[in-house]
């Protein structure tokens, strides 16, 4: 008889956490929840912008617009993975982003620019029959601090392509000859140094 109503109360405990759990997920939850963001860069030109995507829901693929403050940063084009396609009542054949979304914006900034805004439009919808708005949230971005990686390989390169210098040899200079001793030179020698076979004096 114990176990037998210890068996009944677990069983009415896990049913009524079921209720809770499908009350919970009965009514669509905000934007910013379902679709949260968050930004950082990751150097002075690229910036990475995540969106945690809340299980049942989805966020369409072309819908996703960036701006920022002030307006003289530019981004370029988005560059982010192939979604899932969806076969969406409001707008046909659509491509849809689930769970974790990264996506790489390039960025172009003022010389001297280090912090600005990142403001994302974004639209999705949940799965139990609501669609959203398109949703504007904003992310303040530092950007990296510059590095010196391409002059420091261009120098490595250039140490690389050119071989590092010889010592040059001294400057020659005839050995002293002994002023009491006599050279006698042969024939072949004489002829050597004729006044004919010696070198024009070079060009100064």
């Amino acid at each position: 008889m114990p176990h037998l109503l210890l068996h009944r109360t677990l069983w009415l405990l896990a049913m009524l956490a079921s209720l809770f759990a499908s009350a919970a997920h009965a009514n669509p939850i905000a934007p910013e929840k379902a679709f949260a963001l968050r930004a950082q860069a990751l150097d002075a030109q690229t910036v990475e912008v995540v969106f945690e995507v809340t299980k049942d829901y989805y966020l369409y693929g072309d819908k996703f617009r960036f701006e920022a403050e002030p307006a003289t940063v530019v981004f370029g084009t988005p560059e982010k993975p192939a979604g899932e396609r969806h076969r969406d009542e409001f707008f046909g054949e659509v491509e849809t982003h689930r769970g974790e979304l990264r996506i790489l914006l390039p960025v172009q900034a003022p010389a001297g620019l280090t912090r600005f805004e990142l403001i994302a439009t974004s639209q999705g919808c949940w799965d139990g029959g609501i669609c959203y708005p398109p949703t504007t949230q904003s992310a303040a971005i530092d950007l990296a601090a510059p590095r010196n990686r391409p002059q420091a390989a261009s120098s490595a390169n250039c140490s690389a392509a050119t071989p590092p210098r010889q010592p040059r040899p001294p400057p020659w200079r005839p050995s002293p000859t002994p002023a009491r001793r006599r050279r006698t030179r042969s024939p072949a020698m004489k002829a050597a140094t004729s006044p004919a076979s010696s070198p024009a004096p070079a060009c100064r």
